[in-house]
């Protein structure tokens, strides 16, 4: 087993994948730049939209929940079809910012939802690193105190050691994943937010 442990104790001490600290929060797990909320400002150059009630036009909100459905999908042909519909250039730039204003709440309640994610699978690696040093540190001491330490006891414990390292690095696999979603998500607002410009009056 002593070659197995020779592959483990690096991986296992490295914890978490180490990243520089980002200033918004210094306990941010992730590589990428950590952003509570995306701004409407960021995509948005159209009137503000603080306090729009998208939700009170069912057609409006019908066609948030359909461009979010698939975010694979083109927004353009969509959008295109429903700022057509609208003649009067005033209801078109109302109805378009009504529009915005419901992809940008909802895509910030997902990244909302995305973020609690993160935060949770960071503190579960963090307890599960903490259990994997544990058990190495007690694995040298059983080694540096007892002359001829039991082979079962040792090879049950290199067992223990081997499947806690293989939970942590699926749950860092994970966690690397779960990192990738709320950039994606501004990233597709981006996409949004161009395709209702492209149509304002």
């Amino acid at each position: 087993m002593l070659p197995l442990l020779a592959l483990l104790v690096p991986l296992a001490l490295a914890a978490p994948a180490a990243h520089a600290a980002d200033p918004a929060d210094p306990l941010w797990p992730c590589v990428q730049r950590f952003v509570p909320t995306v701004s409407a400002s960021v995509f948005w150059d159209g009137p503000p939209v603080e306090d729009v009630d998208w939700r009170s036009d069912a057609e409006v909100a019908r066609l948030v929940d359909a461009l979010l459905a698939d975010p694979d999908a083109r927004p353009d042909e969509a959008v295109t079809r429903f700022a057509d519909s609208i003649a009067d250039p005033a209801e078109r730039e109302e109805r378009l910012t009504q529009l915005f204003a419901g992809l940008l709440e909802r895509i910030n309640a997902h990244r909302s939802t995305a973020i609690a994610a993160i935060r949770k699978q960071a503190g579960t690696l963090n307890t599960l690193a903490d259990q994997l040093s544990d058990a190495l540190g007690e694995r040298g001491r059983l080694l540096a105190t007892v002359k001829d330490p039991d082979p079962a006891r040792l090879a049950e414990m290199d067992q223990q050691i081997y499947w806690m390292q293989r939970v942590f690095d699926s749950r860092r696999r994970a966690q690397t994943y779960l990192c990738e979603e709320p950039v994606q998500d501004e990233q597709r607002l981006g996409v949004l937010a161009r395709a209702v410009l492209a149509h304002m009056p």
